[in-house]
Order: structure tokens, then sequence, then C-alpha cells
């Protein structure tokens, strides 16, 4: 049986698909993968080598030509509800809390 193929809009608009890839050849003889990462909302193009030795994926601009159709889910599963996000930078106290005075220890995260 055939594993299912999806269209560039499906793998973009389905956020259940996490990473996806496709293939093609030129008429060169170039033998190219792409990869797109839902997570990250990125393509990638890596050049297949013929001998053993490993593929590279590089990130794509966005004046990059990418296959329309031919995608294969390789990751499925669900986005987290609670993503993670980067602090980039410490919460300030005013100088009469406890906090600033380290009596106590509050979770932020409740």
């Amino acid at each position: 049986m055939m594993e299912r193929q999806y269209t560039l809009v499906e793998i973009i608009r389905d956020p259940r698909m996490l990473v996806c890839e496709a293939s093609e050849m030129t008429r060169d003889g170039h033998y190219y993968l792409y990869r797109y990462n839902g997570t990250e909302g990125k393509f990638y193009r890596a050049t297949v080598p013929s001998g053993a030795a490993s593929t590279h994926f590089q990130v794509l601009e966005t004046t990059d030509k990418i296959p329309l159709g031919g995608w294969h889910v390789v990751v499925s599963g669900e986005l987290s509800k609670s993503r993670l996000h980067v602090v980039t930078k410490k919460r300030r106290h005013s100088a009469g809390s406890d906090d600033a005075k380290g009596q106590t220890f509050r979770n932020s995260m409740r």
C-alpha cells in the first residue's frame, strides 16, 4: 500500500504534521530532498550524495523553489498547548517585598 502524499498547502495548514519530506530529481540529474519543520515553520533542502556521505539540510530562503506536491509525513503528533518561552531579563521586585529580602520563594508558573 502506498503512503499518502500531501500538497504544500495541506502540510502548512495542518498542525499535526510536524515534519514532512518531499524529493525531486532535476533534469541535470541532481536529487534533492526537501523537509518542512512545522514546529519552526521553516523549509530545508539537501542535495543527496551518491556515496556514503551524510545528508546536510540547509534552510531555504524565501525566493527558493519547493515542490507543490508529493509531501510525506515523517513525524506527526499534537503540538503542546503550553509552549515554552525564553525569558530575556529578570523580573524586578520592589524593595519592600518578601522576595527582594530573600525570605520566600514563589512559583511564578502557577
